[in-house]
C-alpha cells in the first residue's frame, strides 16, 4: 500500500506540526480557474426593456456548480435570473424592467471571472425619437442618424 505523508504548520507562525496521513495519493484531479471560463450572449451588452435576454457561461473545462450570477438594476436592486445547465454550459436568463445600466456579476468560487462585472445597457425603443426626421431614410434600408438618449 502506497502511503504519503504531509507535514503542515498551522498556523505558519506557530510551532505546532500536524502530520496528515494520505492513503492512495497522488491522485489526478481537474483544476478549473476563472481564466478557464468564457461567457457570451446578448444579455451582457445592449438589451431591450421587457424583453427576456440571456448569456451562457462556458464550463466545458469543469463543473458549473460553483458559478454565481448577480444582476443589479440601474436603481441597485438585485434581479435574480433563472438559471439552467445546458450542453453549452451554465445559462442565465433575465428580463430588464427599467431603462439604464445593469451590472452583471459572474463569479467562480466567489472570484470574478475575467471581464466581470459586465455592464448591460437597457433601452426602450418606444422612447427613441429622431428629431428632426431624416429625409435620407428609405423604408427597410439601414440609415445613419445622430440622437440623444440615456
Amino acid at each position: 500500500m502506497d502511503m504519503n505523508y504531509l507535514v503542515n504548520k498551522d498556523p505558519p507562525w506557530a510551532n505546532i506540526n500536524y502530520i496528515i496521513l494520505i492513503i492512495g495519493f497522488p491522485k489526478e484531479c481537474q483544476v478549473i480557474t476563472s481564466n478557464d471560463i468564457t461567457i457570451h450572449g446578448p444579455g451582457l451588452s445592449q438589451v431591450l426593456i421587457g424583453v427576456q435576454t440571456w448569456f451562457t457561461v462556458d464550463t466545458s473545462h469543469g463543473g458549473s456548480s460553483n458559478i454565481q450570477v448577480a444582476i443589479f438594476t440601474p436603481t441597485n436592486e438585485e434581479l435574480i435570473p433563472s438559471t439552467l445547465l445546458t450542453l453549452a454550459g451554465f445559462r442565465a436568463d433575465w428580463t430588464p424592467t427599467e431603462v439604464g445600466t445593469y451590472i452583471v456579476h459572474v463569479t467562480l468560487h466567489g472570484n470574478p471571472i475575467p471581464a466581470s462585472p459586465f455592464y448591460a445597457k437597457c433601452y426602450d425603443p418606444k422612447e427613441v425619437i429622431v428629431i428632426p426626421p431624416t429625409s435620407d431614410g428609405v423604408v427597410l434600408k439601414p440609415t445613419k442618424f445622430r440622437g440623444k438618449w440615456q
